[in-house]
């Protein structure tokens, strides 16, 4: 019993460093360089342990792609918006930014746990909308600029 106690001390301890370490730019850039690969290669091997009953072609395949690319994506995402913010605030928002990204972890995997179909919907909506707001940002800044209404002859 002892042992499984300083386990959970010990990952609630690591757990508090994290969150911490995300108050403070200069830490959590240096985080996000191995959180990525990190996130990327835990996401392949969860997803490769809940296939092990699968053909080993199709078991890997998935984990690859689903559980590696899911993980990789989000947490590039996350990564990204991090960049963007210290690009532009210094590093001033990224308090913010933390404390927003702890709730909705919280908040989710509550969620979860409680009503699972709930917060799959809420999640592939999250992202449906994300993906519109992003793709339609990126149109805007590559289209050409349309000339003023004054200029069009008639």
């Amino acid at each position: 019993m002892g042992g499984e106690q300083s386990v959970a001390g010990n990952f609630c301890d690591r757990s508090l460093v994290e969150i911490v370490a995300y108050y403070i730019p200069w830490l959590d850039a240096a985080l996000e360089v191995v959180a990525v690969p990190a996130a990327v290669v835990a996401g392949t091997l969860i997803t490769a342990s809940t296939t092990a009953g699968f053909d080993p072609v199709i078991r890997w395949t998935l984990a690859v792609v689903a559980g590696g690319g899911a993980a990789g994506l989000t947490k590039g995402m996350t990564t990204l918006t991090r960049i963007i913010s210290t690009f532009l605030t210094a590093g001033l928002t990224n308090p913010v930014l933390a404390t927003i990204e702890l709730f909705v972890a919280i908040g989710l995997a509550l969620l979860a746990l409680t009503l699972p179909l709930l917060s799959g919907g809420l999640v592939v909506g999250i992202l449906i909308v994300a993906f519109r707001r992003i793709t339609n940002f990126l149109k805007q800044q590559t289209s050409p600029p349309s000339p003023p209404s004054d200029a069009i002859a008639e």
